[in-house]
């Protein structure tokens, strides 16, 4: 089923080429230990993303060790197609480990510091969901006249 075959492909280890991966050992190795197999970045990695022959090519320019051995923001480079709905899942999962490394980075970087972590978030917002049973069904039966006119159309092709 489709649920099963995206759940074994978050499983499975990701394949993502890197381009420039010798200016940035730690990066790499934070990858690997997140499942993500790096593979070498291709030549033209617009087209390659274009032409789907790569789901996400990740870019990392020379300067990048300069800067984050300065404790400067060390950029790096995703390349995508964001019209392409089967590469959203390794999208998405390459921007969270990123976005977790660069939070622990920060995180060691404050207390080396002497700071704690906490001064990175000063706010936080707590939700509180005041919808009831009934609103949430009303949500879903809003939508039940869709289904009843797709459904009058797809028996009708039958």
């Amino acid at each position: 089923t489709l649920v099963t075959r995206e759940l074994n492909k978050a499983d499975a280890p990701l394949k993502l080429p890197v381009i420039g991966a010798e200016h940035a050992p730690n990066l790499i190795e934070a990858l690997k230990q997140q499942r993500i197999e790096i593979l070498p970045g291709p030549a033209d990695a617009e087209r390659a993303v274009r032409e789907q022959d790569a789901d996400v090519v990740l870019r990392i320019p020379p300067q990048y060790a300069e800067n984050w051995d300065k404790g400067q923001p060390a950029q790096v480079e995703m390349i995508l197609d964001e019209s392409q709905r089967d590469s959203s899942a390794a999208v998405r999962r390459v921007q969270a480990t990123l976005e977790a490394y660069g939070q622990r980075t920060g995180a060691l970087r404050l207390l080396a510091r002497g700071l704690s972590p906490s001064v990175m978030k000063p706010v936080v917002v707590a939700e509180r969901d005041q919808s009831t049973p009934q609103s949430r069904s009303g949500t879903l039966f809003s939508m039940l006249p869709y289904f009843f006119i797709l459904g009058t159309f797809l028996g009708g092709m039958a």
